[in-house]
């Protein structure tokens, strides 16, 4: 997976594929501000107009979305030839947006007009693709779309939060891992273990009986597959959990 702009030395199967412009640039901008694609979400034909877009994981902003996948269909033809995006929400809704028609049939590097460019990515979207779309065309192939994802690295969310009891299985997050803080506070003398495993009761120590001291504070911080169980078992009448804080991660 990489996004791609191709050089016209290696003669991309349209010249107009290997213009830059500012959607490119826009896009990877928004890279920068963690705004792209984690895993998956490649665009292919399948036949005619039709596109199928991957399963895959997202980030817009500090936010994670995931994708079942999908497809979509490309505008008709124009008289001329056109660069259209296929982009992505974090509704899971795919859009497929025209870009504005040069004046030629079969563009190249030799026509003195200008190519046609892509369109602005829509608000809050993730560009996943470029389609050229050449003039009067009934149907497209791989070899018209061009990779436009860039890789943003997994990073953590904003906090949700829990408040499990003592002994009390509690799954921290069923769609995604997790990183998960848990504070325990001592009054007086006392215990604290914290356990996780995929399902209740198939828990295993991750933390051993930590003995509290009065008037202590601990925080357990661990990392939590998807859909597992943690479990916090304190002993002592004024040793409490304390709010438990939950990043959703997908690293």
């Amino acid at each position: 997976m990489s996004f791609t702009i191709p050089n016209i030395e290696d003669a991309p199967t349209y010249d107009g594929q290997s213009v830059p412009d500012k959607t490119d640039w826009a896009c990877l901008t928004a890279a920068d501000l963690s705004t792209g694609v984690i895993s998956g979400l490649a665009v292919t034909s399948t036949g005619t107009l039709g596109i199928a877009i991957a399963s895959g994981t997202f980030a817009i902003g500090p936010n994670f979305y995931s994708y079942a996948g999908g497809s979509s269909t490309v505008s008709a033809a124009s008289a001329t030839d056109r660069r259209d995006i296929v982009s992505i929400n974090s509704s899971g809704t795919i859009t497929v947006t025209a870009g504005t028609a040069c004046g030629t049939v079969g563009w190249n590097r030799t026509v003195s007009g200008n190519p046609p460019v892509k369109p602005a990515i829509p608000a809050n979207n993730v560009l996943l693709a470029e389609v050229y779309v050449p003039g009067t065309a009934a149907s497209i192939t791989n070899s018209n779309i061009i990779d436009k994802r860039v890789t943003v690295a997994a990073v953590l969310t904003a906090f949700t939060t829990a408040a499990p009891s003592s002994g009390v299985a509690f799954t921290p997050l069923s769609s995604s891992a997790s990183m998960v803080y848990i504070p325990v506070i001592a009054t007086t003398t006392g215990t604290a273990k914290v356990t996780m495993g995929p399902s209740t009761g198939a828990e295993n120590n991750v933390f051993p009986a930590l003995n509290m001291v009065a008037l202590s504070a601990e925080t357990f911080t661990l990392r939590v597959p998807a859909g597992w169980k943690v479990v916090v078992t304190i002993t002592g009448t004024t040793v409490a959990i304390g709010t438990v804080n939950i990043q959703s991660c997908f690293s």
